[in-house]
């Protein structure tokens, strides 16, 4: 049965920040220690995916720059 968006779990971040230090008025939660010289990757989890995801109609959008 496929998931409806009321659904869907609605506990993901809008936006993630990643720093060296915790930018005021972000909260733990969404915000990613970096340390300056060294990558990083992001990886996604799917819990349940939907037939979009395994028929590839369907990609994360691109990470942006947010000032």
């Amino acid at each position: 049965m496929p998931l409806s968006s009321s659904s869907v779990d609605q506990r993901i971040p809008e936006a993630l920040s990643t720093s060296r230090g915790k930018p005021a008025g972000v909260s733990d939660g969404n915000w990613i220690q970096t340390m300056p010289g060294k990558g990083w990757n992001t990886i996604l989890r799917f819990y349940n995916p939907l037939e979009s995801f395994f028929d590839k109609s369907w990609r994360p959008s691109e990470i942006e720059l947010v000032n």
